[in-house]
């Protein structure tokens, strides 16, 4: 890959993580190299499951559903963890890899710190066997966030190891998440963002765990939160909240407002 474009593929990433949810599946695909070892197709193929094979996007197999890509032999595809972090977690399996196949197809598995930088041979896995792999095998101690998966046959219905889910398994995952929807504000009001969200908070308009609405406009609070795993980086997020013009309903832009007996009335003239 070319290092200027992967400069500006790796700033997005670090963007991504005050961007995005937490999830467990591979979200981008880093590089991919078809190496026409199947001279039937002339790019990546693969299928749904539920019939032929076809030329696919090797994006098919980022996320969880049921389309696979193929790898025949020195084909490859680079996976990359933007919404979370893989570690090495005590006494169980770390990463599924999901091979579709039944012919016992073999790929090479290299995992990475540095979103494909540099890599680690992690070893040869046999899709008909073993789709579970344990970082504690090779005493790994980085935090993974990108995989690469190099095919070394072309055994198999559709030839090659067949790349259907990749995801980090339950225990082993970084899944603190900061960023999150806030709910509009009313103006002259106060919001308790304790029991929003843990972490902690901080902004210009927050005054003992309250943000306190003066003015209106778009206001940009920053939200950290501690991943519950201590090996795990704390996840940072710059929330935005709108302060708005609101009536005496309390409903933004509205019609209702207090008439001379102090009850909350709907107005018929010019909104608030």
């Amino acid at each position: 890959m070319n290092l200027k474009i992967f400069a500006v593929f790796l700033l997005f990433l670090s963007c991504s993580f005050t961007l995005f949810g937490q999830d467990k599946y591979a979200d981008v695909l880093i590089d991919s190299y078809y190496s026409g070892a199947n001279p039937a197709f002339n790019n990546f193929y693969g299928s749904d499951g539920s019939g032929g094979i076809v030329l696919v996007n090797p994006e098919v197999c980022l996320g969880n559903n049921p389309w696979f890509v193929s790898l025949p032999k020195e084909s490859y595809i680079t996976v990359g963890f933007v919404d979370n972090l893989i570690f090495n977690a005590p006494n169980q399996d770390d990463i599924f890899i999901q091979e579709k196949g039944s012919a016992s197809e073999l790929a090479d598995i290299y995992i990475s710190s540095d979103f494909g930088m540099t890599f680690t041979f992690f070893g040869k896995i046999n899709g008909g066997v073993t789709n579970a792999i344990d970082l504690e095998d090779i005493g790994y101690t980085g935090l993974v966030n990108a995989i690469k998966m190099v095919g070394l046959d072309n055994n198999g219905f559709a030839p090659g190891f067949d790349v259907a889910r990749i995801y980090g398994i339950t225990g082993a995952n970084c899944s603190a998440n900061a960023e999150f929807d806030l709910p509009d504000v009313c103006q002259d009001s106060t919001l308790d963002i304790t029991g929003i969200s843990p972490g902690i908070w901080s902004a210009n308009i927050l005054q003992d765990s309250q943000i306190v609405t003066l003015d209106t406009g778009t206001f940009i609070l920053m939200h950290v939160v501690e991943d519950k795993f201590s090996i795990c980086p704390n996840d940072t997020a710059m929330v935005p909240i709108h302060i708005t013009p609101c009536d005496c309903q309390g409903t933004p832009y509205g019609k209702f407002e207090v008439d001379n007996c102090d009850k909350c009335i709907e107005s018929y003239g010019l909104n608030i």
